[in-house]
């Protein structure tokens, strides 16, 4: 009996290394095809295109992985996704909702688009109003913000700094609020946020 015990154990861990290694082969494989493909779907070549500063291991995945979603087709449009990925995001900011703070929160808010009005009429570039959110996105990066020689600019950076701090505004990049516009959450659901750091989708999600 322990002979035989032993005989199915080696079986089984020889199958296991067997598998194993089938497994290896199909994924190799897998992954040649892709790059076949990636290489295929993406005729510029990396030095050609502005992106972001990475190691040449982080530039190569960050073009293999583009590249196979088949989003971009022809240098022009690879040369435009590269310089839109260097660019700076601008300052985006959302009024905070929750109900027991609600008057708080619309008092900052008005004081805050106020100050957002003299800078930008004292300022070239404009914002855009996000209602769908109730959220506006300036026209200046953070870097820009901080940097700005302009007074309008510094008492705007200081309202977000202590209404962010306060909890009524919440600094969130544009991209990172549609999810929980676009779900329409309702009371009774229950919802598993898997992307959830910091949080501030899933206190979106709260808030709605």
């Amino acid at each position: 009996p322990v002979s035989c015990a032993r005989t199915q154990a080696v079986s089984a861990h020889k199958r296991r290394r067997s598998r194993g290694r089938s497994g290896k082969r199909v994924r190799a494989r897998t992954e040649a095809v892709l790059r076949a493909e990636a290489a295929s779907a993406s005729p510029v070549d990396v030095g050609e295109v502005p992106e972001p500063d990475l190691t040449d291991t982080g530039r190569e995945q960050w073009r293999e992985y583009y590249a196979r979603q088949r989003l971009l087709s022809g240098p022009d449009e690879w040369r435009a996704f590269g310089r839109a990925m260097r660019s700076p995001l601008p300052v985006t900011f959302r009024r905070a909702r929750l109900a027991s703070r609600h008057a708080e929160a619309d008092a900052c808010w008005r004081d805050g688009m106020h100050l957002v009005a003299r800078l930008e009429a004292a300022h070239s570039a404009r914002g855009v109003a996000l209602d769908w959110c109730s959220g506006y996105q300036l026209g200046m990066s953070r870097t820009e913000l901080r940097s700005s020689p302009l007074a309008e600019a510094a008492a705007v950076q200081r309202w977000l700094v202590s209404a962010c701090d306060d909890g009524l505004v919440v600094r969130q990049e544009l991209v990172s609020m549609l999810p929980a516009a676009m779900v329409g959450v309702e009371p009774a659901d229950i919802v598993l946020d898997m992307c959830a750091a910091p949080g501030s989708k899933t206190a979106q999600l709260v808030e709605a």
